[in-house]
């Protein structure tokens, strides 16, 4: 035991006495460094040694190389002794700490991973074709080391070659990865782009580009082959549906993609999700979007049918929220929306409602764009007598509101307040909450359009809780209009509505109270 270490440690003098004489290291830390290596060297030949021993043992390691780094390009004399013994000391220190770990831990795929992070980050690539060969000889299943080996092989090896071999090699060895497919296509795409780049070049030389754009590895046939084989190994819509984004990452791919979206028409007549991720696909035409959203319903019938008619209203919510419509997709939108949700009606609007109006609120509309959900709103049927009206039609039409009152059309902010006010009883215990919710902004409406008398009838006709806070709206459009004599006749009006006294009184005091400080009359 103590000669295997010794002969570790006898290794390693050539290059510490380097570190001394280039001065990047002193005598003292070199010192250190040999007896927290000789440790770590006694720890690791133990039988029972854990494998965040030697993680332990590399993290040292690790950050002695970069305390090294940073030392040498400051340092002089080892600008001047560029094969100096100490060069690569530190990095192949570590290789052979990772080789005896990996002998103990071979069966350990993040260990493997994690020697191959280093190798890369050390452009050990003499190093690296051996370690993924016996990586791979050890874990033949293991996705994460070929997708590794295969990138790799191509992106930092420039050997697109060997990438297909390694892509090959592991689809025959796990058939059914979707990692593994995705990454083979990836990577063709990859190498279209590429020899379309030396493509502009050769070009400069009066070279032809017919003869290679015949070629089914710069046209991207192998990417179709690969595409083919794939959904063959994997059946799935949703899997098909990521090759579709990947196409998304690279230009001219349009022929790829038709072909994508082709052999899903084929195969998922009856799938909702299929007409959904076309349609996702060719936003922002919206038009063609619109269209596939439609054959849908050609197609799909019974359960099918209402499942289909929910996607489609969530899918016209999604294109709104995410702002992939212009001006003039709003209007056909909105008027989409309401002609999709109309059968069947229900007293209950979906939660997906609210997410549309909210979604057009910041955009700008003319009132005619909401009409489609103004109209659908209003022909629900009433709340039911002594039950708690549904949340989102409250909401809904409150947002709706909000919506005409932003644009100025204070009319139509009226009429869906009204009409849902003429439905919910104040003295109904199940309604009082709502009512309370949409009595108030419908007064405030009913005075922006200058309709008081209106907004003090249903002042008048509210229940005592409500009425200090409305009269107290009503005072002060008074006061904006007709000063301090407005807010007198709104006062005596109140002393007539509002029971004198009591908690119900407290704003309305506050009324009475402004008008005696302002001196601008008396009650």
């Amino acid at each position: 035991m103590a000669e295997t270490v010794q002969a570790v440690m006898d290794s390693m003098v050539p290059a510490l006495h380097d570190f001394i004489h280039l001065k990047i290291f002193s005598e003292a830390e070199v010192k250190a460094l040999v007896d927290r290596r000789r440790d770590w060297e006694y720890m690791l030949i133990r039988k029972e040694t854990r494998m965040e021993d030697w993680l332990e043992y590399v993290t040292f390691e690790m950050n002695l190389l970069k305390l090294h780094t940073m030392r040498k390009a400051n340092s002089p004399a080892s600008s001047s002794s560029p094969s100096s013994p100490s060069q690569f000391h530190i990095s192949q220190h570590i290789h052979f700490i990772f080789t005896r770990a990996l002998r103990k831990f071979k069966s350990d795929v993040t260990m493997w991973l994690q020697y191959i992070d280093f190798a890369k980050r050390n452009d050990s690539n003499k190093k690296l074709s051996r370690i993924y060969a016996e990586a791979l000889q050890i874990h033949p299943h293991s996705v994460p080391l070929w997708l590794s080996s295969a990138e790799w092989e191509f992106f930092s090896n420039n050997n697109a070659k060997s990438a297909r071999v390694v892509m090959q090699r592991a689809l025959r060895t796990v058939p059914k990865s979707s990692a593994l497919w995705l990454q083979y296509f990836n990577l063709e795409l990859h190498y279209v782009q590429r020899m379309r780049g030396r493509r502009e070049i050769l070009q400069l030389d009066g070279v032809s580009s017919k003869k290679m754009a015949s070629d089914p590895l710069f046209s991207g046939g192998v990417a179709s082959i690969v595409y083919k084989n794939a959904i063959e190994a994997i059946p799935h819509l949703d899997f098909r549906l990521k090759f579709l984004e990947q196409c998304r990452a690279f230009p001219q791919t349009e022929r790829l993609r038709a072909e994508i979206l082709d052999s899903i028409k084929r195969d998922f007549p009856l799938d909702p999700s299929a007409y959904v991720g076309r349609a996702r696909f060719s936003v922002p035409d919206m038009s063609k979007a619109l269209a596939i959203m439609d054959e849908g319903f050609t197609h799909l019938q019974g359960e099918l049918e209402d499942q289909f008619r929910v996607m489609y209203l969530n899918f016209i919510t999604e294109v709104l929220e995410s702002g992939s419509a212009s001006d003039s997709d709003v209007p056909v939108l909105t008027n989409k929306y309401h002609s999709v949700s109309q059968p069947p009606k229900t007293s209950h609007p979906p939660s997906s409602e609210l997410r549309v109006l909210q979604s057009v609120l910041h955009l700008n509309l003319n009132p005619s764009n909401l009409s489609p959900i103004s109209e659908h709103l209003t022909s629900l049927p009433p709340p039911e007598p002594l039950s708690k009206p549904d949340p989102n039609l409250i909401r809904l039409t409150l947002l709706l509101s909000q919506s005409y009152m932003r644009l100025g059309s204070y009319v139509d902010s009226c009429k869906v307040l009204s009409h849902l006010l003429s439905n919910l009883s104040p003295h109904d215990h199940a309604h009082v909450s709502a009512y309370g919710e949409v009595v108030v902004p419908l007064v405030e409406a009913l005075l922006s359009c200058g309709r008081v008398g209106e907004a003090k009838s249903i002042v008048e006709g509210a229940p005592q809780g409500f009425r200090e806070v409305l009269v107290n709206r009503i005072g002060r459009y008074e006061l904006a209009g007709g000063g301090g004599e407005g807010w007198n006749d709104a006062v005596r009006w109140g002393e007539k509505v509002v029971v004198v006294g009591g908690e119900g009184m407290k704003e309305f005091e506050g009324m009475r109270k402004a008008v005696r400080e302002m001196g601008e009359g008396t009650v």
